[in-house]
């Protein structure tokens, strides 16, 4: 467990990286992170649910390959920065917001090999997969 009050000695930090850890949950205070740039939970299997990162509007890079999360967390869109979005291996991964692609306009990858997640076309009418518009 990373204590809740953790993260908020770290204000300058650019690169947080957890992979490979049992952490089942990250601080609330991750959001003050305002100047973190890489967010890297590489195998993170306990890790089901991230907090909101509206506020990381710095963020350029996302990893969350081979962890447990079930849903992309709130404020996804407000990452205007992001490029990169590793998604890969994602198994538990239930939810993706239709849309949300097309407002990370700054997006240059995204990967999601080896997810449980199926796409359709916004013509599909396949209720709880995400829209490609």
């Amino acid at each position: 467990m990373v204590p809740e009050e953790f993260l908020l000695g770290f204000q300058a930090l650019r690169v947080l990286n957890l992979s490979n850890t049992s952490i089942p949950q990250l601080p609330l205070s991750l959001i003050h992170l305002g100047e973190l740039r890489v967010l890297v939970l590489r195998n993170c299997a306990r890790l089901n649910e991230l907090p909101p990162v509206g506020r990381l509007s710095k963020l350029q890079v996302l990893d969350c390959s081979g962890s447990g999360i079930q849903k992309l967390p709130e404020g996804m869109e407000q990452l205007s920065n992001l490029r990169e979005l590793n998604l890969s291996s994602t198994m538990q991964l239930e939810t993706f917001r239709a849309g949300l692609i097309s407002r990370l306009s700054g997006l240059e990858i995204l990967d999601m090999r080896e997810s449980n997640y199926r796409w359709c076309l916004k013509t599909e009418t396949n209720e709880g997969n995400a829209t490609l518009e």
